[in-house]
């Protein structure tokens, strides 16, 4: 729009007042009074130029507005997009996607994020809609199982998943940007309307029971809801993210629905579920982790790397569902089991029939796990057929074998098990654990913040003017990932057949100083060396990110990011 346009109805208003004030001091000598008769008056009003002379001055303006519009258009300008909210962005998007917004924990983009529970949006190619993660080795002690396996089959720890499945099993789909619309014009038959991509976007964010995609299960939360609670402001910025995938990001096709802008303005305490008793998160980690209890949780889910795989992994339940609903999974597990996770009953040739969950697949074997917590791998040229089961392998009678104090306990440790959270840390707290040298964290042992902590790893004075937090995100939970230059690990073999490790922190002639993983210097004479070998792993323990609970990482990480 021309910028002068809003002006229009003043500008014309003040063009007619001076064109009647003219009008009127040419008709009249200013000091003829008495003036005209009213008759008179009216005559000239009507006839004159009191009529002839305004209308002819709107009529340029407006046509001078109207020209300039034309011209402006015509040359590349008028409307341009509406200015956004701060804060809302595709960059804003992919990081609550990924983060916040708990998306990636169903969904992935790629061969990145979750592979069993939705569609993947990056436009891989699908396959069936099952792709458990592949199990890590098993701790000693970890599972307990009794009796022989069935004949035919064997224990073997499942190989890497195959490429996880897009929108429906078999089937190669666009990113999502780009296929936003094909799924628009699928929904719009049902409907009975046409449909835009953007709409469609909204929608299965505003109404994700409305569409959902093949060969999935119709539960994903409304994040705009406890416990995720998107802004309406984040989602916006989700969709621009999504639009991003393969097409052109578009905010003025989106329009959230009142049920989403209803949804932020209502407090979350007043629809937060409390449980019965305070549990304690300790001994609930405990119960959790325990092999021989009764719950024995860990034989068959995952908390970050370790326990099993034959369950859904559990590392950030508290921060994608509610309470309630967790309280009704490990009560009444058969009434909605999880995408992926149904169990299968396998009638072999040898007569013998397996119950469980199929982790992974291929032509000729597949790998059950069992309510036990094994992987057992069946030969599939054995394998009769197969009789879904309408049940889950979660235990039916949990609910008899735990008492009141144990459940709220484990509830307690499955409400802290939240992903990290940019932007909800404590610095101050942050701080105690960078410089406790006793503590979980203990940074200063090795690194030095301005004249305060070692000279092991590398000065962090400065390390938000240097690195992004993602970067030093991605060096805590991955030590091995970004090894700053200078500080590689190095081996020594001394003469009298020793073995050490560390950083080397000043080399002479004489002697090398070496920085252990503790903090301390270590000095070896250069006779003494015999062989040195330069490792590609970090002298940093790659324990912390287990170790920190995700609140007191958040604290660690909002320190970090005051040293600029």
């Amino acid at each position: 729009m021309n910028p002068v346009t809003p002006y229009l109805l003043p500008l014309i208003a003040a063009l007619v007042v001076v064109a009647l004030v003219l009008t009127a001091a040419h008709r009249w000598d200013i000091g003829d009074w008495p003036a005209p008769g009213a008759g008179e008056v009216a005559a000239k009003w009507l006839g004159g130029t009191w009529v002839k002379v305004p209308v002819f001055t709107a009529a340029l303006v407006g046509a001078f507005i109207w020209s300039g519009d034309v011209v402006t258009g015509a040359s590349g300008g008028g409307r341009g997009p509406a200015a956004l909210p701060t804060g809302v962005s595709v960059a804003a998007g992919e990081q609550i996607f990924w983060s916040t917004g708990k998306c990636h924990t169903c969904h992935s983009v790629g061969t990145r994020g979750g592979k069993i529970r939705g569609p993947n949006l990056g436009g891989q190619p699908g396959t069936a809609p099952r792709a458990a993660p592949a199990p890590a080795a098993e701790p000693a002690g970890e599972h307990t199982h009794s009796g022989p396996e069935p004949a035919g089959t064997q224990v073997e720890a499942a190989p890497e998943p195959a490429a996880p499945h897009s929108h429906a099993p078999g089937q190669a789909l666009p990113p999502i940007g780009a296929h936003a619309q094909a799924m628009a014009d699928e929904r719009a038959v049902q409907l009975g309307h046409p449909m835009t991509g953007a709409e469609y976007l909204v929608e299965s964010i505003a109404n994700p029971s409305a569409f959902v995609a093949p060969g999935f299960k119709d539960e994903m939360p409304k994040v705009y809801e406890p416990p995720i609670s998107l802004t309406p402001d984040q989602i916006t910025s989700v969709i621009l993210y999504l639009q991003s995938l393969g097409g052109t990001p578009d905010p003025s096709a989106i329009h959230l629905p009142p049920e989403i802008l209803r949804a932020s303005r209502t407090p979350a305490a007043a629809v937060t579920w409390k449980p019965y008793l305070p549990g304690d998160s300790l001994r609930g980690r405990e119960i959790f982790f325990d092999p021989n209890g009764f719950a024995a949780c860990a034989r068959c889910h995952r908390v970050r790397d370790q326990g099993g795989n034959v369950g859904p992994d559990l590392t950030s339940i508290a921060g994608s569902r509610t309470p309630q609903a967790v309280v009704e999974k490990l009560l009444d597990p058969n009434k909605e089991i999880t995408s992926g996770y149904d169990m299968v009953r396998l009638h072999l040739d040898n007569g013998r029939e397996l119950r469980g969950v199929i982790s992974r697949q291929a032509p000729d074997s597949v790998w059950l796990g069992t309510a036990e917590g094994k992987l057992v791998l069946v030969d599939a040229h054995e394998i009769l057929h197969r009789q879904p089961v309408d049940s889950s392998i979660h235990p039916a009678d949990f609910a008899q074998k735990v008492n009141l104090k144990d459940f709220h306990d484990l509830l307690a440790f499955l409400g802290t098990l939240r992903p990290f959270e940019a932007g909800t840390g404590d610095s101050a707290r942050g701080r105690t654990l960078f410089f406790d040298a006793a503590g979980r964290a203990a940074c200063a042992r090795c690194h030095r913040v301005k004249n305060e902590g070692g000279e092991v790893g590398p000065e962090l004075t400065q390390v938000v003017g240097i690195r992004s937090p993602q970067f030093i995100l991605e060096s805590i939970l991955d030590v091995n990932k970004h090894i700053a230059s200078g500080f590689e690990t190095m081996q020594i073999k001394t003469s009298s057949g020793r073995t050490v490790e560390g950083v080397i922190v000043r080399s002479t002639a004489a002697s090398v100083s070496l920085g252990t993983s503790d903090g301390k210097i270590m000095e070896v004479p250069t006779a003494d060396i015999v062989q040195r070998q330069k490792l590609s792993t970090s002298l940093m323990p790659d324990s912390l990110g287990k170790k920190l609970s995700p609140k007191e990482l958040a604290d660690l990480m909002a320190y970090l990011e005051t040293l600029r």
